[in-house]
Formats: structure tokens, C-alpha cells, sequence
């Protein structure tokens, strides 16, 4: 069961915006799922997903690895004097196409999406963080960000300093472990309401 829904979250990741599916005229549906791995501690919850998943992430690190080689050399690049820069080839400010993360900002996860379109999935070993990381970096509510982005709403994110960023099709499948006295705690009358939880697949085998 575990093995099997981390592998729908993989499916969810690669198919991305790539296809939607038109239940009938004017409603379209995107793959988008999050999925809720539940078991006591030690019940081999890590195991069986990183056994689904590893593949993706051994890819995604590359893709992370070389990002950051390439950004250095842009950076090297970009301090060279006008006439330096004409003796050398040029050097494009790379872009990054990460599409697996774990503990992040909304503000960077909008950013990364803008620049990876398809999907960007969130993979949290222990899922309970993720409860807590939506009022981790700001103070109020992050669930209408996560409810809005779940049903393909366009997101944006508006910044004084520099422009801001926006994605017109989110897609961001989720998946994580979870302990089921941690997964009472979602159950609030504000997630019943809002249709937070509803949204939440879960294995509990």
C-alpha cells in the first residue's frame, strides 16, 4: 500500500500540467494529489517510499548539483569587465529546474515553480512538518495558498524589491509519512470547513 501511493505521487510529479483531463465541457482536471503515508513509527513507512521515489531524487540532486556549478560560472561571468567578457563565450544566466523539494518558503516554491512550469512536488519524510511550515516563515495562514493551488488556481507572488513571481497552472502533489496520533491533529473544525482535509489521501493499512 505504501509502495503502491508513493507511486501515484510519482505519476502526479511526472505527468504534471502536461495532460488534464476534461470531465465535461468547461471543467478540466489536473493530476494533482496529496497523499498522506500512515503508520506507527518503525512500521517501515521511509523505507517502502524512498524504495518508489529514489530515482526522481537521485535525478533531482543531479539537476540541483548542476544548477549550482552553472550559477557560479554566470556569477564569474557576470563580473567580468565589458571588454574581458568579448574575449570569452558567453555565459547564460541558468535556469533552475528543480522539481522536488522538502523544506521551503512559499515565496521560493512560487519562484521555482515559475521556472520549472510542469510540477514541482513537496516530499517530506515526516509530513507533520508541512502542517507546521505553513506558518513558518509568515505570520497568518498558508491553507489558502495550498487549498488554492490544489484546484489549479493561478498564484502570485508580489514583492517591493524586486518583480514578482506568478504560475498559472500550480502543480504541486505532496507526499509524507505521517503517525496517526500526529494525523488526529489536521482534523480541526477550520480544515472540516475549509475542505483541507477532504483534499488529503490517505494509506493506513
Amino acid at each position: 500500500d505504501f509502495m503502491g501511493c508513493s507511486m501515484l505521487w510519482v505519476t502526479s510529479l511526472c505527468v504534471g500540467n502536461a495532460i488534464r483531463i476534461e470531465v465535461k465541457k468547461g471543467w478540466q482536471e489536473a493530476c494533482n494529489i496529496w497523499i498522506a503515508v500512515v503508520g506507527k513509527a518503525g512500521i517501515g513507512k521511509s523505507p517502502s517510499i524512498d524504495h518508489i521515489i529514489s530515482p526522481l531524487k537521485s535525478i533531482n540532486s543531479r539537476l540541483i548539483k548542476d544548477y549550482i556549478k552553472a550559477y557560479e560560472k554566470w556569477q564569474a561571468y557576470d563580473k567580468m569587465k565589458e571588454d574581458e567578457k568579448r574575449q570569452v563565450e558567453d555565459v547564460s544566466k541558468p535556469t533552475k529546474t528543480q522539481f522536488i523539494v522538502d523544506d521551503i518558503t512559499l515565496e521560493a516554491l512560487v519562484d521555482l515553480h515559475g521556472q520549472s512550469k510542469n510540477s514541482v512536488g513537496v516530499f517530506k519524510d515526516e509530513l507533520n512538518g508541512w502542517f507546521k511550515d505553513m506558518n513558518k516563515y509568515r505570520e497568518g495562514s498558508d491553507l489558502e495558498f495550498w487549498l488554492s493551488t490544489w484546484s489549479g488556481k493561478s498564484v502570485t507572488v508580489n514583492r517591493i524589491s524586486r518583480a514578482g513571481s506568478y504560475v498559472e497552472h500550480p502543480l504541486i502533489p505532496v507526499l509524507g509519512g505521517i503517525q496517526p496520533s500526529i494525523l488526529n491533529t489536521m482534523y480541526t473544525e477550520e480544515n472540516k470547513d475549509n475542505g483541507f482535509v477532504d483534499r488529503m489521501l490517505l494509506t493506513y493499512p
